[in-house]
Formats: structure tokens, sequence, C-alpha cells
């Protein structure tokens, strides 16, 4: 299986979906982290 596979959770597959949540999980904090660096540089 591809890695575009597992990031979409387009699998039956329990350990792909589980790194689909892992790497969602970490995409978010990452993005928001981001943005609150954005609005706020002195941060």
């Amino acid at each position: 299986m591809d890695w575009l596979t597992v990031w979409r959770g387009d699998t039956e597959d329990d350990a792909a979906r589980a790194v689909s949540v892992w790497m969602d999980r970490r995409l978010t904090a990452a993005q928001t982290e981001f943005r609150a660096a954005e609005q706020d540089p002195q941060r």
C-alpha cells in the first residue's frame, strides 16, 4: 500500500488507519502552532 492510501485512511488495515490518525493529529497541531506564530511573531 502506498503512503497516499495510508494518509487518507482508505484501508481496512488497522495499523495503517492508526498511522493515518497519528499523522492527522500531528498535522493539526503543527497547523495550529504555525497560525499562532503568524498572528503573534513574538510568541
